[in-house]
């Protein structure tokens, strides 16, 4: 769906070139590759989530709505259990 977006110019913005990569929306949304590394890379602290926000509320508050909620389910409770469950078994052998 990001990908779409990015790729068809869809928005408010001025999105018509998609190999432009020196547009935010298309250096971090341009193709389903870069749009899972970026998402890989705002969960791991690879790169700051106001950099890639910002071309997302450009095309629509659906769009922020949606890396909002990946971010609190990804960071939030996925890492968080894995943590806990990784602690746990280093519990358990101590």
């Amino acid at each position: 769906l990001i990908h779409r977006v990015a790729t068809t110019g869809a928005g408010e913005g001025d999105f018509s070139d998609p190999l432009d990569l020196t547009l935010p929306v298309h250096r971090f949304w341009s193709t389903l590759p870069r749009s899972m590394l970026t998402l890989y890379m705002c969960i791991t602290g690879g790169v700051n989530w106001n950099e890639v926000i910002q071309p997302l509320s450009d095309v629509g508050p659906l769009y922020v709505f949606l890396f909002c909620a990946y971010i609190i389910l990804a960071q939030l409770a996925v890492l968080n259990v894995l943590t806990g469950v990784f602690c746990q078994n280093a519990i358990d052998s101590a």
